[in-house]
Formats: C-alpha cells, structure tokens, sequence
C-alpha cells in the first residue's frame, strides 16, 4: 500500500510505500529529507505553508528558485561605476593647470529596461490648443476691425478678410476641439487610472527568471513584462 503527500519544501507530490511510515527520505526532486507517511495529508499542508511561502512561488512553474521581486532585480542587475577624466587648461594668469573630473555611471541589463517603472502617459494638450485658438481668434477679430477702420482700401480689404474669412474659420476649428474636449479629458483620466493601476503592480509583483514572467502574490497566473508594465493609450 502506497500514499500520496506533499514536500514541506519544494510541494512535490510524492508516494511512499507505507513500510516507509515515519521514516525520513530525501525528496526525489529536491533532495531534502522528508518524513514518509506523515501522520495526516493536513499536517503535510501546514508543514508546506510553514516551510515554503506559496504565494511567492512562480503560479506557472510553482518554483521559487529564479522569483525575485522586481526592486531586487533593479538593484541586483544595474551596476555604478566611476570614470575619472584627466583635464588640462590654461589660467588667466597664464599658467597651466591640471585637474580631473569624475563621471558617475549606470549600467543596466536588458532586463532591468524591460521591467522599468512604468512611464507616464502624455495627457492630450487639447484643452491648452483650444485656448491659444480662442486667444489667436479674438487678436485677428481685434486686427480686423482696426484694419477695416482704416482709409486705406488694402488694409480695409485685408480686415474684411480677416473678418469674415479667418475669424470662422478659426471659430470653427475652436468649436471642434470644445467638442473633443471631454473625450480627451476622459482618456486621459483613464489613462492616469492605468497608470497608477501599473505603477501599484510594479511595487509589488515578482519576476520569474524561468518562465520570464511577472505576477503579485496570490496570483493564478504570470504576465510578460512588456504587457504587465505598459500603459496602453
């Protein structure tokens, strides 16, 4: 007669022979010794969440060997360094001088670029168009009517252009943004939202080296970076 119970350390399901019971034996895949035939299947449970945190183990793989949180792989994965430039020149006295100046460097590995701090989104910059096209309109109207003013035919018919020509026009492209405006303010509300919604995962969430994949604790499954880090406009 044989059972099926569970490594307190790497949760491999393993059957024992009960001539086996109580004794202990190296785990076939991680080779740390367990008890066999332990005295019930939810002793063997508590003795897994005791021993291994399961909420930060990979939900794909279910290893915790290559899961890192993404602030250790930042800080583990960039490297400084300090250059030291030799320089020379020439005083207002005359003289020769030397010094140096020093240079401080950061070099980061194609990983830590990928799992970045997710950038801000650009807001639409319509509701500040619509105010210099409101702005431009009122000057051409003011011009206008100081043109038509005027003796001169060529600059009256310049202001009976500006008036009647470039005045609707420019209040024409003015309404239409009015228009867009609260459809720019919506997305760009909904963007700031997924920003925050990114920013509040990449703080907590952990990066699997095996399955290239990030996930928060508790998660059912893992993301690729490029899809869990990116705000989408």
């Amino acid at each position: 007669m044989s059972a099926k119970f569970v490594c307190p350390s790497c949760r491999a399901t393993i059957s024992a022979p009960k001539s086996l019971e109580g004794e202990f034996a190296p785990c076939p895949k991680c080779g740390k010794d367990i008890e066999c035939w332990p005295k019930s299947h939810a002793e063997s449970r508590e003795a897994s969440v005791r021993h291994k945190p399961a909420s930060v183990a990979c939900p794909h793989c279910g290893q915790l060997d290559a899961v890192r949180k993404i602030s250790a792989v930042l800080s583990q994965d960039t490297q400084s360094s300090t250059s030291t430039t030799a320089m020379a020149g020439i005083t207002l006295g005359g003289r020769v001088g030397f010094g140096s100046a020093s240079t401080n460097q950061q070099s980061q590995t194609e990983l830590c670029r990928r799992l970045a701090r997710p950038k801000q989104p650009q807001k639409s910059g319509i509701a500040a168009f619509f105010v210099m096209i409101v702005i431009l309109a009122v000057f051409v109207v003011l011009g206008s009517v100081n043109a038509v003013a005027k003796s001169d035919p060529q600059t009256r018919s310049d202001g009976l252009i500006g008036l009647f020509v470039v005045t609707p026009l420019l209040s024409g492209f003015a309404y239409g943004l009015w228009r867009m405006k609260p459809k720019a303010e919506a997305k760009n509300k909904l963007n700031e939202e997924r920003w925050q919604e990114a920013v509040q995962f990449w703080e907590q969430a952990f990066y699997c080296g095996r399955c290239d994949g990030l996930f928060k604790p508790g998660d059912a499954e893992i993301q690729p970076p490029e899809k869990a880090l990116t705000v989408s406009s």
